[in-house]
């Protein structure tokens, strides 16, 4: 008797265990659900991947003109603004549409911005600026435009003639200059592709993108500094085009489509690059036909084909090859039967000579 209830006791034990599976596998999420809830909590690893990894630069503390980027959908519209496919830039500044000028009302700012409109290709892009353009339509007017150089948020140093920002010098050499314009890059400044809390989007996540997809941040800003110049030239005024580092490289291209009354390049080029370039991946890429000016007299033949009056600086304390131009004078020499070009070596470091430029701003303008 026992035993049977032994029996029936382990049969009843059994019995309940299966049922107990059975209910745990009617009540689990069929398959397709379960891959949905993978999908959904991948997506979020991406976006909080996404808010760790991009937003490591920093932002300015003031003035801002974009709303934060919330996710990588508002990347992708910040990038896609500004992209322009590489090979429009050989004929871009012949092409550019200007629309208008607007000054910018930003909360708590007293520095003047401009946003300039255009468009190219039948695509609406704007141009930003710290600065305003006076007087449009005076003949007797001069207008400089400055393009930053490398590094994090400059052109707001520049503008407010910080000393301690490496193009300190170059409004010294303005100063007889009616308009001062200071191009804002893309993700720069007040531009600043920022989260709401002191940080901004790093370069990893917007060069390779448009290299990627046909363009280059390269071009897209040196565009906006072609419209940005036009805009002066529209206005009748003598302009001026300066930048040291990759801001005078910059200057050069975008010169030699537009033609300034007078473009100042410091140490930003040299005929050396034709065999050594030190370069990172967040200087000037990408540019169609980039190798011409590259070689002695692709660059000579394009200098002399232009109405602008150069001057290049080198500086003596400079490293590579700006110290050698300044000590060998490589690129110097062969300006030397140019009409149109001239150079200064200075005994500063990599910096705006502005006593120099000054001189020569007065004396060619």
């Amino acid at each position: 008797m026992d035993n049977n209830k032994n029996f029936l006791a382990v049969i009843i034990f059994i019995s309940l265990i299966v049922l107990v599976s059975t209910y745990k596998l009617i009540a689990s999420p069929k398959t397709n659900i379960t891959k949905s809830t993978k999908d959904t909590r991948s997506l979020s690893t991406l976006e909080q991947s996404f808010q760790q990894y991009a937003f490591t630069d920093d932002a300015p503390p003031h003035s801002l003109i974009y709303p934060k980027v919330l996710n990588t959908q508002d990347l992708y519209k910040h990038n896609q603004r500004i992209f322009v496919q590489r090979n429009f830039y050989p004929e871009a500044y012949g092409e550019i549409q200007l629309r208008n000028i607007t000054q910018l009302d930003i909360k708590n700012n007293n520095i003047p911005i401009i946003k300039l409109n255009f468009s190219l290709k039948g695509k609406n892009y704007n141009a930003y600026a710290y600065g305003d353009i006076k007087e449009c339509g005076n003949k007797n007017v001069s207008s400089a435009l400055i393009i930053p150089g490398s590094g994090n948020n400059q052109s707001y140093g520049i503008f407010t003639n910080d000393s301690k920002n490496y193009h300190y010098g170059i409004l010294k050499a303005l100063d007889n200059i009616d308009n001062i314009l200071v191009q804002i890059k893309p993700n720069q400044d007040a531009r600043s592709w920022h989260n709401g809390s002191g940080k901004k989007i790093n370069d990893e996540f917007i060069i390779n993108w448009h290299l990627s997809m046909g363009g280059s941040y390269s071009i897209s800003y040196l565009i906006e500094s072609l419209a940005l110049i036009k805009y002066i030239k529209s206005c009748d005024h003598k302009s001026i085009l300066a930048g040291l580092s990759q801001g005078g490289m910059a200057s050069l291209y975008v010169s030699l489509q537009s033609n300034p009354t007078i473009a100042i390049i410091s140490s930003g080029y040299s005929i050396l690059n034709e065999k050594v370039v030190w370069a990172g991946f967040n200087q000037i890429m990408g540019i169609p036909n980039s190798e011409v000016i590259a070689t002695p007299d692709g660059f000579i033949n394009l200098i002399k084909s232009s109405s602008t009056k150069f001057l290049f600086t080198w500086g003596k304390l400079e490293k590579l090859y700006y110290g050698d131009e300044a000590n060998n004078k490589h690129t110097g020499k062969l300006l030397e039967n140019v009409p149109n070009a001239f150079y200064k070596i200075h005994p500063l470091g990599h910096k705006f000579p502005f006593a120099e430029i000054k001189q020569f701003i007065n004396d060619k303008l």
